[in-house]
């Protein structure tokens, strides 16, 4: 197995060389600067902001309501359980938590169905606002590296890193969006690793 693994690392490391040696290109694209240009995007973000911003606010209300509840019922729980409270007093708290507990519930299975039914509606209006153009975007940056002669197209994504208050610098970090089938290395690997007999 260390021999194969040696192998196949020899292999990349070779064909790395050479496509730094060919006459290749790169190219990068920044996916989140791009779609921030890309005015019918924008438009379609707004539209998609539109359908689900009723939703995301009677998921925030209800989550509200849920935090209020669980508040009035740990102050009720305290009430019950206290001994310098009278007989009365506790059994009035008891009764209360009791309702509460039982409307906690209720609204606690209405949140997980409204949830599941929020996000529905996010995919849904996603795939009918955001994704075609999302797909048109990636389609445009195969044409353009075509034109341009582009064998392989990087997204960048740059991410701020902040060392301390008054140093930040920028990580990039990536996928490719685009290779040229002269890039493809698959066959190559497969032989190597075939011809180590492991």
């Amino acid at each position: 197995m260390k021999n194969t693994i040696v192998v196949a690392f020899l292999a990349l490391f070779a064909a790395t060389g050479a496509f730094a040696q060919s006459d290749s290109s790169v190219g990068a694209v920044n996916m989140q600067r791009l779609l921030a240009g890309y005015t019918a995007y924008q438009s379609a973000l707004e539209k998609y902001e539109g359908a689900i911003s009723p939703a995301e606010e009677e998921l925030a209300n209800l989550q509200k309501k849920l935090q209020d509840m669980q508040a009035n019922g740990q102050e009720l729980e305290s009430k019950k359980d206290n001994p310098a409270l009278s007989k009365d007093a506790r059994k009035e708290a008891q009764s209360a938590y009791e309702t509460l507990s039982e409307e906690f519930r209720a609204l606690g299975a209405q949140f997980q169905v409204f949830q599941n039914q929020t996000q529905q509606l996010r995919n849904q209006s996603r795939q009918e606002f955001l994704l075609p153009l999302e797909l048109k975007a990636r389609e445009t940056i195969v044409t353009v590296a075509e034109d341009k002669d582009v064998d392989l197209v990087v997204e960048i994504a740059p991410v701020d890193v902040k060392e301390d208050e008054e140093k930040t610098y920028s990580v990039y970090r990536g996928t490719v969006l685009y290779a040229s089938e002269s890039l493809d290395l698959t066959d190559s690997v497969i032989a190597v690793l075939n011809a180590a007999g492991e």
